[in-house]
């Protein structure tokens, strides 16, 4: 009796050392560290993905999806974190960096595992050797721009979704973060005519003004009449 009490106790601590080291990952979406951000057209914004967990929870395999609720930004650019590799054997991202910069549309990522008509990216990727995991942190940096003829909505939400984040062949659970905010300012809607009216009737005051001074200056005592 003695033995199975103390072979439960060990199975116990076991799992609860497991449990310990086991957390779940939440993934995240972030611009200078807050899940909202601001794009003029013809600028660029830089996101990252980030992993966060309250465990040492490590991956060797990574495959998870950004959600657009709009077309119409230019997808520059992506960068994975070490030990994954960028534009490597084992980088299956859809679509991948040789097609970059493109504009993103629902047919960007599209095919028999994507669903219809969404605007999406897929990120796959396993490190290279064995042995080699990341835990926590920034895992992607993506970049973005707004096309200066940019015209969709001025708020364009990206909701990240995880589909496998593995070590070996343990599964990790990953939950997702908050969805991104990302605005685009309406442009001014002051057109060329209203600026140079502007213009003109600025210059038109000051020609006035000039022209009160002079005849100020040029005659003193019809200013001393006058008052």
């Amino acid at each position: 009796m003695k033995s199975n009490n103390t072979s439960l106790l060990i199975l116990c601590v076991a799992i609860a050392t497991l449990a310990q080291i086991r957390a779940d990952y939440t993934l995240n979406v972030l611009h200078e560290g807050v899940p909202r951000g601001r794009a003029l057209r013809g600028e660029t914004i830089e996101l990252g993905v980030f992993l966060s967990a309250s465990g040492n929870d490590a991956h060797d395999a990574a495959v998870f999806r950004l959600n657009f609720s709009s077309a119409g930004l230019v997808f520059n650019s992506y960068s994975w974190a070490a030990p994954y590799g960028t534009g490597t054997l084992e980088d299956a991202s859809t679509p991948s960096p040789s097609l970059l910069p493109a504009l993103l549309t629902p047919e960007l990522a599209s095919g028999s595992s994507f669903p219809f008509n969404v605007v999406d990216l897929e990120f796959s990727n396993i490190t290279p050797q064995t042995g080699q995991v990341f835990q926590n942190g920034r895992l992607l940096t993506l970049s973005f721009s707004v096309p200066a003829t940019y015209t969709g909505p001025d708020l364009i939400t990206i909701t990240p979704s995880a589909m496998e984040f593995v070590r070996g062949f343990t599964l990790i659970n990953t939950l997702p973060g908050q969805t991104f905010e990302l605005t685009v300012p309406e442009p001014t809607t002051r057109t060329p005519f209203a600026a140079a009216a502007i213009l003109v009737s600025l210059a038109g005051t000051r020609r006035k003004i000039s022209n009160i001074r002079f005849c100020e200056a040029r005659f003193p005592q019809a200013q001393l009449n006058s008052e």
